[in-house]
């Protein structure tokens, strides 16, 4: 478990949180479970933003798949915005592994409107940006490029294959192996390691009897899992229900979550599972840093009846806030992360 933690921290490279590493460990014993015992397992890690949740389910499932555990794993999003701005982080990870170790992973897109064949990547307006010059891929820049300067990936091929190509470094590239575009390949020549998709897009491959692609995946990790409440919530239930019910083998279900209440009894409902059959992951106190002489500030605002509405108030205080609390005697301004209902 040692060296499946340090392959990970090499990849990353970065000295991981307890939280971190709790979850790398955790994930690798749920999946020896699965497999040990015949029934789906699931976990939810839950902590607020900057806790690295995303690295939290990543490594352990990258090296899963490194070392043939696991066959494929999905990731599933809340919407096309975000499943496009974890893309590039993913990208730039496999690569990583690639040039450290010489192990490939690829990655495919399974979204609404798609091409269907090889030979109608290149002109599909989700994927690319066409107009002078080659082809620009629209989900996701290079990580080699800079804030306000980003490096395209461009397209390079035929109708029978394609490279994707920073136009900035030539090594930074995906092969149509490497980067799965059309669903046809994807479905059912040749099925990626590591599946990128959106709640919706999974609800219809899924219940598609001619779509493979579901028998293979051993791993499903539900992103934002705490936006599903209410009605949304159920839906979710339902369609991780119906994946239970169609899959001939046990699936390991990862939820990452920002703090919520509850969360054993959110994951139950939500995955469908016993309390034996899950488990939760939150920070420790070892995690929060007190070596600091900042101050947390709670401010409340009452909106009067006849008075403007609690949104349009509050950009107000924070535009009050910025042009005042923030700026530093240096001249500079401090930074503000603001969260409306």
């Amino acid at each position: 478990s040692d060296e499946f933690v340090q392959d990970i921290i090499d990849l990353f490279g970065f000295d991981p949180l307890d939280f971190q590493v709790e979850s790398w460990k955790a994930i690798k014993e749920l999946d020896q479970e699965r497999c040990r015992t015949n029934e789906k397992k699931a976990a939810i890690f839950s902590a607020p933003t900057g806790f690295g949740k995303t690295e939290a389910f990543l490594g352990p499932l990258y090296q899963l798949l490194r070392e043939g555990t696991q066959d494929s794993v999905a990731f599933v999003y809340p919407s096309r915005a975000l499943l496009q701005d974890q893309l590039g982080r993913i990208l730039k990870h496999v690569h990583d592994i690639k040039s450290k170790s010489g192990d490939r992973l690829s990655v495919g897109i399974y979204v609404g409107n798609m091409p269907y064949e090889m030979n109608e990547v290149e002109t599909n307006q989700v994927f690319f940006e066409t107009g002078g010059g080659r082809p620009r891929f629209k989900l996701a820049n290079c990580w080699c490029g800079e804030e306000g300067n980003p490096n395209a990936f461009e397209y390079h091929g035929t109708s029978k294959g394609y490279t994707l190509r920073c136009e900035h470094n030539d090594e930074h590239s995906f092969t149509d192996r490497e980067l799965l575009l059309s669903r046809k390949d994807l479905v059912f020549n040749n099925q990626p390691d590591i599946l990128l998709t959106t709640l919706e897009s999974l609800e219809g491959f899924a219940l598609k009897p001619h779509y493979p692609l579901i028998d293979n995946i051993e791993t499903i990790v539900i992103d934002e899992v705490h936006l599903n409440t209410q009605m949304r919530g159920a839906h979710a239930a339902k369609i991780i229900q119906n994946v239970n019910d169609i899959t001939d083998h046990p699936i390991l279900w990862l939820g990452s979550s920002a703090t919520i209440d509850s969360t054993e009894r959110f994951g139950k409902r939500l995955f469908g599972v016993s309390g034996n059959d899950l488990r939760t992951i939150e920070p420790q106190e070892s995690d929060f840093d007190d070596d600091h002489d900042d101050y947390e500030h709670y401010y409340f605002m009452l909106a009067s009846p006849d008075g403007p509405g609690a949104s349009s108030m509050s950009i107000q205080q924070h535009l009050l806030f910025g042009h005042s609390l923030l700026e530093q005697s240096s001249g500079e301004r401090g930074k503000m992360l603001a969260f409306i209902d």
